[in-house]
């Protein structure tokens, strides 16, 4: 038979459990004589102390008697009563509960579910509470910092998670302006500045958007949004996705080679120290053991260092070592691997202007970047576009005589010469075969019958 509430005798919080007397020891009740008689009674026994309305597991879960409700705390998630609370109520209706049933909805849903007056406890316990809608704006998926908030009422908390929502859903196919005016309103909000990054990286791989973008100054935003959003790192990745097209030339597409005289308007906002390059190094630096956010920082610095003045900064701001320490981190991670030795492809091009420490600085990052290029061609040896950006870095280490001594000291001929055999990629081919060349290896090739593949046969040029 299940527990009744009574409405007579006891007070309307507390069940009435058969066979029980609320608010006596076992050893009142005839269960309790029994069992106090059973392991042999006396003072031993005394520690049988038995509340029957309690939960067995602490006394924290204890209902409170009518004298004590007024005495309690109106703390949120207190259980305290309502005074007009109906006798016949199972569940007591309090706010982390609610909250934590909230999270098992979408967020519409939590909006809607929490709004409406539903009861007078509803209204009380829910809609009018202060800490349930700084829990909903403060949470995923918005995350508003708390201290923005502390000082508003509820109508105000209640109109911002209305505001956030509904900005939430304008973006998801707004146009780049549109995108641009809702960051603008929502800057502080971390969830409505992801939703509308997550659009921008669908809409920028078009270059009339890419256009539209640079022309309404949303580079300084996604910077923005880097940094006032520095520990969220799902944020971090797609803001990084958006400076990688952000960052593209004009005219330009994925794995396109450019030339110097490239440019796109609106490139400002990537220099500077709060500008887009420190951004994407910091995020790097603050994430190094995330490897989405590695793979597009260095996808990211791609596009940046083509871009002379950008890569002096780049360059400044070690931003070689960066890309090695990602490198180092995720050895494992053939994402990672490809997109650094992408960034590495331009990074190792020697650049006038460039300013390093000393000259050993910058032969010891480029032996470092040698090492590693080695590390990933072996981990990697079937991947063809990776195979073809460790050849294109070592071509272009090639290009200054003062490399080649190092080039030929760490054995770089065997992986040239094995990318060139098995690979039949045409990139591969010309990369391979002309540093081997530049490090003076003089190549044979030569055709056995059907077979396409040129055999590589290398002696000592002197031989």
């Amino acid at each position: 038979m299940g527990a009744t509430v009574s409405s007579s005798s006891c007070s309307p919080q507390l069940m009435k459990m058969p066979g029980r007397r609320r608010g006596k020891k076992a050893q009142g009740s005839p269960l309790g004589r029994v069992l106090r008689n059973f392991a042999g009674s006396g003072e031993d026994s005394d520690g049988m102390d038995w509340e029957p309305t309690a939960d067995a597991g602490s006394a924290e879960q204890m209902p409170l008697r009518r004298d004590d409700a007024a005495a309690a705390p109106a703390a949120f998630g207190s259980r305290r009563l309502l005074r007009h609370r109906s006798p016949d109520a199972y569940i007591e209706l309090t706010p982390d509960m609610v909250i934590v049933v909230l999270g098992f909805l979408d967020a519409p849903e939590r909006h809607a579910a929490a709004s409406p007056p539903i009861c007078r406890q509803h209204r009380d316990r829910v809609r009018e509470n202060r800490e349930v809608w700084i829990q909903l704006c403060a949470e995923a998926p918005w995350h508003v910092a708390r201290p923005t908030l502390e000082g508003r009422s509820v109508p105000e908390l209640r109109r911002l998670h209305r505001s956030v929502l509904d900005a939430s859903s304008r973006a998801r196919g707004a146009s780049v302006d549109d995108v641009s005016r809702i960051m603008r309103a929502h800057e502080d909000v971390a969830g409505v500045q992801r939703r509308c990054l997550e659009t921008l990286a669908e809409r920028l791989h078009c270059e009339r958007a890419r256009k539209a973008a640079l022309e309404a100054r949303v580079t300084a935003q996604v910077v923005a949004a880097l940094w006032a959003f520095l520990p969220a790192a799902e944020l971090q990745v797609v803001a990084l996705h958006c400076v990688v097209f952000l960052a593209r030339p004009i005219g330009g597409a994925e794995g396109m080679v450019f030339h110097r005289g490239m440019a796109s308007q609106g490139l400002d906002a990537f220099l500077g120290k709060r500008g887009g390059i420190a951004a994407v190094l910091a995020s790097m630096r603050a994430h190094g053991s995330v490897d989405s956010v590695q793979a597009m920082g260095c996808w990211s610095l791609v596009n940046l260092a083509l871009n002379h003045q950008q890569k002096l900064e780049l360059l400044k701001l070690r931003g070689l070592d960066r890309v090695l320490d990602a490198m180092e981190s995720h050895p494992r991670v053939l994402e990672v691997q490809f997109r650094a030795l992408f960034a590495l492809i331009n990074l190792v091009i020697p650049e006038a202007g460039a300013l390093y420490e000393d000259d050993l600085d910058l032969k010891a990052a480029n032996k470092r970047v040698v090492r590693y290029v080695l590390g990933a061609m072996a981990a990697f040896p079937d991947s063809e576009k990776l195979v073809r950006c460790g050849c294109l870095v070592l071509h272009n280490l090639s290009l200054d005589d003062g490399n080649v001594p190092h080039l030929l000291a760490a054995g770089v001929s065997l992986p040239l010469q094995r990318a060139a055999r098995h690979h039949k990629d045409a990139d591969v081919q010309r990369s391979a075969v002309s540093t081997l060349r530049r490090l003076g290896i003089v190549l044979h090739l030569r055709r056995d019958g059907d077979d396409d593949a040129a055999e590589l046969v290398a002696a000592d040029a002197a031989g």
